[in-house]
């Protein structure tokens, strides 16, 4: 490919966002049940789109992935077979709400650090878990219409 490091991680990344739409126009045609089944699988693809928001890859693996007919999911499969600290991370998330509670009750300083947060390089629409939990819900209360 002949394109700069900027141009090949956007073009990887608007791949990736058009997948994704495409995925979640599938989702939302479906029954209630049928998205809940797939609503970890929608996320984790968000996740990797905030993923590329967040950080460019070096050119030779955005030019790797852009070689790939569907290159979101081939990282959603990959991710998939590398998640087995969920737990973890979840039990350190509650850890660390509860000392910031404390903190912020008491004044305390915990061992838990502040929680450093990507800044998003790129806009775009975002459906969040709830808008399609509640879309769901809608579904449901109309017999699954």
């Amino acid at each position: 490919m002949d394109m700069r490091s900027g141009e090949l991680n956007e073009a990887l990344y608007q791949k990736m966002a058009a997948a994704q739409e495409t995925y979640r126009a599938w989702l939302l045609e479906q029954t209630p049940e049928e998205i809940l089944k797939h609503a970890h699988r929608y996320l984790v693809r968000e996740d990797i789109l905030l993923s590329l928001e967040c950080e460019d890859l070096p050119d030779a693996q955005a030019e790797a992935l852009l070689r790939s007919t569907d290159p979101l999911e081939d990282v959603a499969e990959r991710f998939d077979e590398w998640e087995t600290g969920r737990m973890g991370h979840i039990s350190d998330a509650m850890r660390y709400q509860a000392d910031a509670m404390i903190r912020a009750e008491t004044g305390r300083q915990g061992p838990y650090p502040r929680i450093q947060r990507c800044s998003v390089k790129k806009e775009r629409p975002r459906t969040s878990a709830g808008q399609v939990l509640g879309t769901v819900k809608k579904k449901a209360e109309r017999g699954g219409r």
